[in-house]
C-alpha cells in the first residue's frame, strides 16, 4: 500500500516548472473541495434548491479568488543563498537561504527539487515586508567533495490551502564535504625538514607561557577552568617548549586505498589540532605548511583533502573553491 493513499487520486501533475515560471495546481484539499462543490451543485439541480445554487456559486467564486491570490503570493519574493558551512561525510549539509518580500507574504515554504512532491506539508514561514527571513534546508552528505543539491522550489498554499503555487529558483547552492575521519589514527612522524630541537616562542606542550581568551576551535583540555570561574569568560592556557619539528602527515606513507588514506589523514589533522601540535600535510604534488593561524591551517588542510582528485599512487588536486556568490531569484512569471 503506498505511503500516501491520496496520491492515487491526483490527476494534476505537479512537476517543477521551468526556472522563472510560476506553476499552479490544486492540493489534495482542493480536490476534495471541488468534489464536494460538484456534489452540492448536482444536488441543487436535482432538487431545484435555490439556496443550494447560491451557495455553490459563492464557493466557486471563493475558489477562483483563492487561485488568483495563491499565484500572486510568489511575485516579488527575492531569494539569496548564504555560504554553507563545510561538513564531514556522513553528516547533514545545511543550506541557509534568505527570503525578502516587498509586502507581507504568508505561508511561504522552500524545498529542494528532489523533495518536491513527496508530501504536501513542507514547513512554511511568514515573511514580513522588507524583513529578511532565513529558511534552512538539509541534505545528506554521503561523499567528500563539492555537494551541489541543485535548484530549490519556492511554494505556497496561501490563503485557503486549496491551490499550490510553486516556482524553481537556481541559487547555485554548494557545500564542501570533508572526508569522514577514520576511527583509528595512524602514528605521527616528525617532518624531516625541521631544524631539530629548538626553543620556540610558538605553541608547544612543555612550559606554561600565558593565559589568553578562548577562541572557537580551541581544544577543551587547554581551557583553564580555574581562571574561568572568576566570571570574566573562558581562558586558554598557552605553552611553549622544546619542539622537534612539525608532525608530518604524509599521504604516500599510509596504506590502503584513496578514500581510506584521506580518512586517516583527516583523523590525524583533527587529533594534531586538538592537541595543539604543529603539522605539515604532504599530498602528491602539494605541501601545506603550518602558519600563524592554526584554525586556518586546519581548514586549508581539510579543504585540500575534500578536493583531492588524484589516485592512491598519483598526483592531482583541485584548487580550493571561492565562496559561492549570492544569487537572487526572479520576481515572478516571465
Amino acid at each position: 500500500m503506498p505511503a500516501d493513499p491520496l496520491r492515487a487520486f491526483r490527476v494534476w501533475p505537479q512537476a517543477p516548472p521551468r526556472a522563472g515560471r510560476v506553476a499552479l495546481g490544486p492540493t489534495r484539499y482542493g480536490w476534495w473541495f471541488v468534489t464536494a462543490m460538484l456534489v452540492m451543485l448536482l444536488s441543487s439541480l436535482n432538487y431545484n434548491l435555490n439556496l443550494g445554487f447560491g451557495l455553490s456559486f459563492l464557493l466557486c467564486g471563493m475558489c477562483l479568488a483563492s487561485c488568483l491570490q495563491t499565484r500572486r503570493a510568489l511575485c516579488g519574493v527575492r531569494l539569496q543563498a548564504m555560504p554553507a558551512p563545510a561538513v564531514f561525510a556522513g553528516e547533514q549539509a545545511t543550506f541557509a537561504i534568505r527570503a525578502v518580500a516587498p509586502t507581507d507574504r504568508l505561508a511561504l515554504a522552500l524545498c529542494l527539487v528532489p523533495q518536491f512532491g513527496e508530501d504536501d506539508d513542507h514547513p512554511a514561514r511568514d515573511v514580513q515586508a522588507h524583513v529578511p527571513q532565513v529558511f534552512t534546508l538539509t541534505m545528506p552528505a554521503t561523499h567528500r567533495g563539492r555537494l551541489r543539491p541543485g535548484p530549490v522550489v519556492l511554494q505556497t498554499v496561501w490563503p485557503l490551502g486549496l491551490f499550490r503555487a510553486w516556482t524553481v529558483v537556481d541559487l547555485d547552492l554548494e557545500c564542501l564535504v570533508w572526508p569522514k575521519p577514520a576511527t583509528e589514527v595512524p602514528e605521527f612522524q616528525t617532518d624531516g625538514r625541521g631544524h631539530g630541537q629548538d626553543r620556540s616562542g610558538g605553541p608547544g606542550v612543555d612550559d606554561f607561557r600565558e593565559l589568553r581568551p578562548y577562541m572557537p576551535g580551541d581544544p577543551p583540555q587547554r581551557v583553564s577552568w580555574k581562571a574561568s570561574t572568576r566570571g570574566q569568560g573562558l581562558f586558554v592556557k598557552e605553552f611553549e617548549g622544546m619542539t622537534s619539528g612539525a608532525q608530518l602527515l604524509d599521504f604516500s606513507r599510509l596504506q590502503g586505498g584513496l578514500e581510506s588514506r584521506l580518512s586517516a589523514l583527516c583523523a590525524m589533522i583533527l587529533k594534531a589540532h586538538g592537541q595543539g601540535r604543529a603539522y605539515v600535510l604532504e599530498l602528491p604534488g602539494r605541501r601545506l605548511e603550518p602558519g600563524d593561524d592554526p584554525h586556518l591551517h586546519k581548514r586549508q588542510c581539510l579543504n585540500a583533502l575534500a578536493l583531492y582528485r588524484g589516485t592512491a599512487h598519483g598526483p592531482g588536486a583541485e584548487e580550493s573553491p571561492a565562496p559561492p556568490a549570492h544569487a537572487i531569484a526572479g520576481e515572478g512569471p516571465a
